[in-house]
This record gives C-alpha cells, structure tokens and sequence, in this order.
C-alpha cells in the first residue's frame, strides 16, 4: 500500500470552483471573467446541468440576473495540488480535480459576453482558460 499524502494545516474550504477567463486574442487582454463556488446555503437559485465528460452548465439566478456559464469540449480528468508558494493565494495546499475545455461561455441575462478560453498549462498539462475545478479544498498552511 502506498503512502498517504497528508496536507498539515487547517481546511478552510471544500467544493467545486470552476472558471471561465476569456480574451478576444491570445495576446490580448483578458475581456470576461467568472469563477464560480458552490455554496451551500445562498438566497441565489443554482443549478448544474449537462455532463462534466462533454458539456456542463451552470446558471444562477438572483432576481433579475440569470448568469449562465457553460463549458464544451471538455477533456480528461486530473488531480494534482501545488504547493502552497505556487497556488493562488500563496498560503494554501489546493488539492484539486481538474477538467479542462476547449470552448466556454458567460451570459448574463441571456447575453453573451466577448472572448474565448486561450491554452494555459498548469501541473504540466495543457488546458484553457476554463475549466471545471471539482473537489478542491483550500488547507492553509500552518
């Protein structure tokens, strides 16, 4: 039996955070941005929909805003965390299961915002700029 990977420190926090950060050129500057965390108790409606494995969706709905992110072209599966220096906030483990995509969307109240995903590489892989981010959990480091 292999041996386990224990992440000292204290969870701060568990779920899903997918993103979508878009750019009219690959060069460019990024035009739309959205990251998405499920939460448990919110007076927002949420609701996924789709397949992780091909097309997947989220919408929101708070009043009169509907935001709907959608993620095509989705890729294989993988899991890996960065050490707390290199995530994103500096001070945290992120284990996290990623799915990367090729094509993403952001509309807000059915209108859809400019840009696309352009490639990024992240844990050695190529992805985009969109991604489905499940089972990720932010352990800060003590």
């Amino acid at each position: 039996m292999a041996d386990p990977i224990v992440f000292a420190g204290t969870v701060e926090w568990s779920g899903e955070n997918p993103g979508i950060s878009l750019k009219e050129a690959p060069d460019g500057p990024f035009v739309a941005l959205a990251s998405f965390f499920r939460v448990v108790l919110s007076p927002d409606s949420v609701e996924a929909s789709g397949d992780p494995a091909s097309v997947y969706t989220e919408t929101v709905q708070a009043g009169d805003l509907n935001v709907r992110l959608t993620w095509s072209g989705l890729g294989e599966p993988f899991c890996f965390a960065l050490p707390p220096e290199k995530s994103a906030t500096g001070t945290h483990h992120m284990p996290s299961l990623f799915v990367g995509c090729e094509t993403a969307t952001i509309a807000v109240n059915g209108r859809a915002l400019p840009g696309q995903p352009v490639p990024r590489e992240i844990a050695g892989r190529t992805i985009t700029t969109a991604m489905l981010a499940f089972s990720e959990t932010w352990i800060r480091a003590d």
